[in-house]
């Protein structure tokens, strides 16, 4: 093969939009033609690679005189954007670039690297570039780019592709959330932290949405963010606009002081599970699993003692090592602002049952709940409504287990899905007091609509699932409030007298830090039950 030849390979794969490899034989800008501002751009080309918005219709009227591409960042989807995008004024259409893996292509797989997804990127954006290249029927006309995160790295590598294959350059760029292409996102220890345990690298860009997101998708998408490039790779031959957080500056130099702390690795006892928390130098073993007991703990009951690295007990008047096994302890997952003394929950009904249940969801058991009644249901289901009282919506809206926290929690799946676990009874046809003779409830296939002792039957259960049987105290009464301190003060708490209901009922004080009060129905119904009811066959209702 001659230069000629090589020449001609060249071109072809410029033509079929090939750049790998040919970084060396780039080409300039072309001279195109100033594009006429009154023509108006077709609509953009669609496919899942550049999905159209829910919003967008084909309106005759509206002229396009610049197109803007957008490239997001990690664990984002297009339709995340299309709401935002659509403040924009009238005469820019918008584009979001979809990843292989992500929204509407989310059966794809992945990109194997940087360069691979951006080449993707330029195969979306391909038939709007025909349109307004050298000699297409809109030559010259502008598009720009907005990128956030990995979205800079794939402008910054799609943009020398572009010149590279068409001769053109955006009319500007603007870079977000993103330092220069040379620079990684990660060290060299996330890098490989990111291989060995990438859950714990996710984890640290998502906290508080960590249980709910595609770890495997961020994983990935975080790969790319440490796929670098020379920082002469590519020069933009247009404005470039950088957004920058404002406290950058000042974060990065806070990064470079010299701590007065140092930091010891705690790890709970048959467990690989780590934290890494910053302690003075002088810092003593007691003061430290204080204060990650009343962060971590479960319940203030729960000690929390210490050990060395060799099994051994540390005591409470020795200095933090830098290795610490940590007993006591079931996770370092559920940080939280531990109150000097319990939260109390009154009523036990389908409210205080629920609250509770966000509660222990969380793993914050530092609970106590009182009811008047010997069991939960609550004033309404216990005492105001007969045996034929129904809910007025359907099961499937009014269930103790409706919220995504509870369909990976307790026996885990959603009140409607058979086969569930315990749940499951819950949603067969129901035969029991209330009920017509061919059975109530969402099992029947008709009847939706479940009656009190279904109601009642379903809280108890939720109680029973969620563990907080062992925190109530039933058949006790609330007879005195008193606040103990200054009411504004973080350290005020109450002080509850409690009056015995019955054989199980507590007499005594007690003091809580926050009450939650459901106060149901104060009402007092007379139910009667009329002879024939159970064989009746039809409708009974009460007015």
């Amino acid at each position: 093969m001659d230069f000629d030849d090589l020449d001609d390979a060249i071109e072809q794969r410029l033509a079929e939009g090939d750049t790998t490899g040919l970084e060396d034989f780039m080409k300039t800008k072309k001279d195109l033609k100033e594009f006429d501002a009154t023509k108006s751009l077709p609509p953009l080309p669609r496919g899942k690679a550049l999905p159209a918005p829910s919003w967008e219709t084909n309106d005759p009227d509206k002229k396009i005189s610049l197109r803007v591409f957008v490239f997001y960042g990690p664990g984002d989807k297009a339709d995340d954007l299309h709401a935002v995008l659509a403040g924009f004024p009238k005469y820019v259409e918008t584009g979001v670039y979809e990843w292989p893996g992500h929204g509407e292509r989310r059966e794809e797989a992945p990109a194997p690297d940087l360069e691979a997804l951006a080449q993707d990127a330029l195969e979306a954006i391909a038939p709007a570039l025909d349109q307004v290249c050298e000699g297409a029927e809109f030559e010259g006309a502008p598009f720009a780019f907005i990128g956030r995160s990995v979205g800079c790295q794939i402008i910054t590598v799609l943009s020398k592709a572009i010149l590279v294959k068409y001769g053109m350059v955006p009319c500007g760029v603007i870079m977000a959330d993103r330092a220069p292409p040379h620079i990684p996102l990660l060290s060299a220890e996330g890098q490989d932290l990111l291989k060995t345990d990438p859950d714990k690298v996710v984890k640290a860009f998502n906290y508080e949405q960590f249980e709910m997101i595609d770890r495997n998708m961020w994983s990935n998408d975080l790969q790319y963010a440490s796929d670098t490039r020379d920082p002469f790779f590519h020069k933009f031959d247009c404005n470039v606009m950088v957004l920058k957080g404002k406290q950058d500056v000042k974060v990065d130099e806070l990064g470079k002081a010299q701590s007065k702390y140092k930091t010891s690795t705690l790890r709970i006892k048959g467990s690989t599970e780590t934290f890494i928390m910053p302690v003075l130098p002088q810092t003593k073993v007691g003061a430290l699993t204080d204060t990650i007991a009343s962060v971590f703990a479960y319940r203030q009951s729960v000690k929390v003692s210490a050990l060395a690295s060799d099994g051994k007990a540390l005591e409470g008047n020795a200095t933090v090592p830098d290795t610490v096994l940590i007993e006591g302890l079931v996770d370092f997952q559920h940080p939280r602002y531990t109150w000097p003394h319990p939260t109390c929950i009154i009523g036990t009904g389908f409210c205080g049952t629920k609250m509770a249940m966000m509660y222990m969801v969380h793993k914050n058991e530092n609970l106590v709940m009182i009811d008047r009644h010997d069991q939960a249901g609550g004033d309404a289901w216990l005492g105001a409504a007969t045996k034929h009282s129904r809910v007025q919506t359907d099961f499937g809206a009014f269930n103790v287990w409706f919220g995504q926290e509870y369909t990976w929690t307790g026996d885990a799946g959603y009140g409607a899905a058979p086969g569930v676990g315990g749940r499951e009874q819950f949603i067969k046809s129901f035969k029991g007091p209330g009920a017509p003779p061919e059975g109530s409830g969402a099992g029947t296939g008709v009847d939706y609509n479940p009656v009190r002792a279904q109601v009642i039957g379903s809280i108890q259960y939720a109680r029973k699932e969620y563990k907080m049987e062992e925190l109530t105290k039933y058949e006790t009464d609330i007879v005195g409030l008193k606040i103990v301190g200054d009411p504004e003060a973080d350290d005020r708490y109450y002080e509850l007298t409690t009056k015995k209901l019955g054989p199980t009922g507590t007499e005594g004080t007690c003091k809580v830090s926050v009450i939650y009060h459901f106060a149901g129905a104060y009402d007092i119904n007379r139910i009667i039950d009329y002879p024939g009811e159970d064989t009746f066959g039809g409708q009974i209702g009460y007015g």
